[in-house]
């Protein structure tokens, strides 16, 4: 008896100690479950902020990407830019290439111009003496009235006619006798000058004209007297006055004013030309400098442009991988909460202390699994603001090329535009220039077509005499190569000597420069003349075929032509 309630005694302080313990484990499982709880509803708003951090980075990564497309099209509309100011400055370059041509041909015209007026200056030289539009040649020697008129007519001009009292005085002042072109010989006592119009205005000394029909022509014989004129046999022998007559005095003077313009800016116009000429040759080196340096701007920027993709695509896999492992860690994460949860309900059939060591352990994974995931976080956070940062400083940097650019081609653009004004306005005044000349040169005789200046005589010669004359005026009888040259030819309406021969070989037509003949503009069944008729003319001006061969010593008109220098 005694030892049975010892061991209930003994059974009692067990089963008490027993409940203690259990309570205290009671105490520890609910300190311990609460504690998970806390840990849980921490590691839930960690999630919830990893949650709400990855979105933010997805957000930051979208607007990465939509800078990284919106630079793409910059760089694109860039590079169009630069494609299109690179066709301009090709443009500008054949433009220039072009001006530089005309510009060439311009001075080449403008020299042959200053030839052609230092021939004509020469020409009028022969004259001597000026006075009131015309120009004035006194003879040294004697000869009947009509030998007379011809040589005035070989000159290009005619014995003189006296208009007005000014022109009397003047004539007198010569102080010879000599023929002036009056003549009764077509009907007696009806006096005309040689242009065809009849005397209105006389200066008949007293008594004259008394020969009536053995002195037909007239001369200044008593110029000692303001009345001078006496009527003369015509194949008398004196001295003669021929005039050649330029334009109306008021036309002449400004004639002669724009003629003097003309000669004294043409230096001027030459060295202003050759100034252009070098300043254009300068924008031609700066343009192309300009397109050197676009070109490696345009080279630079393509391989920011390519650093740039490579270091947006690395950042996006690194971003990608780091979102990955953020989810396989949140992953894991969740799995350890789970394997945890399945600890705490298996509490009750294990060890009371193999509970709380397993409890604690996992309180310790828990927690360096958070440590570790804060430290990814805060490393990803410092990797994303570094790229940030250098991507500012990329964007930075390409719109100031950008910029650079944009006003690179302003500037050029300017150039340009500059260039293309100056160069018109130098061709315009070339141009008026060359057109002056053309009309001065055209009240001497001489006609522009194509590249050549035409002079049509007012006389009739040979043709070896014909062609003598216009060597004489720097020329030569007409060569004609095209049908164009023929039509124009034909336009004059005169039976005329050209440039053509056959006299060195019979049938070999050669022009004056010592061409062949190969493309011909006969009438029909010319040549017909053989040995006898060894010259060229056009005869049947009508037709567009319209040439003859006739005999060399036959006299008709001529027309000469002077080439300008190609």
């Amino acid at each position: 008896m005694f030892l049975f309630q010892t061991r209930y005694n003994n059974l009692t302080k067990e089963r008490d100690q027993l409940q203690t313990s259990y309570d205290n484990l009671i105490s520890e499982r609910h300190q311990l479950a609460d504690k998970l709880t806390r840990q849980k509803d921490q590691s839930q708003t960690s999630y919830n902020n990893l949650t709400k951090e990855r979105d933010q980075l997805l957000t930051s990564y979208n607007n990465l990407t939509k800078e990284r497309d919106q630079l793409l099209t910059s760089y694109n509309n860039l590079t169009t830019e630069k494609d299109q100011l690179q066709e301009r400055s090709e443009v500008l370059t054949e433009d220039r290439n072009n001006l530089q041509g005309k510009l060439q041909d311009t001075e080449a015209s403008l020299k042959n111009l200053t030839d052609e007026r230092a021939n004509l200056k020469r020409t009028l030289n022969i004259f001597g003496v000026y006075f009131q539009g015309s120009f004035y040649y006194i003879s040294t020697t004697k000869k009947t009235w009509q030998q007379s008129r011809d040589d005035c007519l070989r000159k290009g001009a005619d014995l003189m006619i006296i208009n007005s009292k000014e022109e009397q005085d003047f004539a007198n002042r010569f102080k010879k006798y000599m023929w002036i072109g009056l003549t009764d010989s077509q009907r007696e006592g009806t006096w005309k000058w040689v242009d065809g119009t009849l005397l209105t205005k006389s200066y008949w000394a007293s008594g004259e004209p008394n020969g009536r029909t053995q002195e037909n022509c007239g001369d200044i014989k008593n110029y000692d007297a303001e009345k001078s004129w006496n009527d003369e046999s015509c194949s008398h022998s004196l001295y003669w006055v021929c005039e050649k007559k330029l334009l109306s005095n008021e036309m002449h003077k400004m004639k002669m004013v724009g003629l003097q313009a003309s000669y004294n800016n043409l230096t001027e116009e030459r060295d202003q030309l050759q100034t252009s000429y070098n300043n254009l040759t300068e924008e031609r080196d700066q343009l192309q400098t300009s397109f050197n340096n676009l070109t490696e701007e345009r080279d630079q920027l393509q391989n920011n442009y390519n650093q740039l993709v490579t270091a947006l695509t690395n950042e996006r896999n690194d971003l990608q991988r780091k979102v990955e492992d953020t989810e396989a860690s949140l992953k894991d994460l969740t799995n350890e909460k789970e394997v945890l949860k399945s600890i705490l309900k298996d509490f009750a059939a294990v060890d009371t202390r193999v509970q709380k060591s397993s409890l604690r352990a996992a309180a310790v994974i828990l927690g360096l699994l958070c440590l570790l995931l804060l430290t990814g976080l805060i490393t990803l956070v410092v990797m994303l603001t570094r790229s940030n940062e250098m991507h500012e400083m990329k964007m930075v940097g390409l719109q100031a090329s950008y910029n650079n650019l944009t006003e690179e081609r302003d500037q050029l653009q300017t150039s340009y535009n500059q260039l293309v004004e100056d160069t018109e306005a130098s061709l315009k005044d070339l141009t008026n220039e060359k057109e002056v000349l053309k009309s001065i040169l055209k009240d001497f005789g001489w006609v522009y077509f194509r590249g050549s200046f035409y002079y049509v005589s007012s006389t009739n010669k040979t043709w070896q005499q014909s062609r003598d004359d216009c060597l004489q005026k720097g020329a030569d009888l007409m060569i004609i190569n095209s049908k164009e040259e023929q039509d124009f030819a034909n336009q004059f309406k005169k039976y005329m000597w050209i440039g053509l021969t056959d006299s060195q070989t019979e049938a070999t037509w050669k022009w004056v420069d010592g061409t062949l003949l190969t493309k011909s503009y006969w009438a029909s069944k010319e040549p017909n003349g053989g040995t006898q008729e060894n010259c060229g003319d056009i005869k049947k001006y009508d037709a567009e075929k319209s040439w003859n061969d006739e005999d060399c010593s036959h006299s008709l008109y001529w027309v000469c032509e002077k080439k300008l220098p190609q």
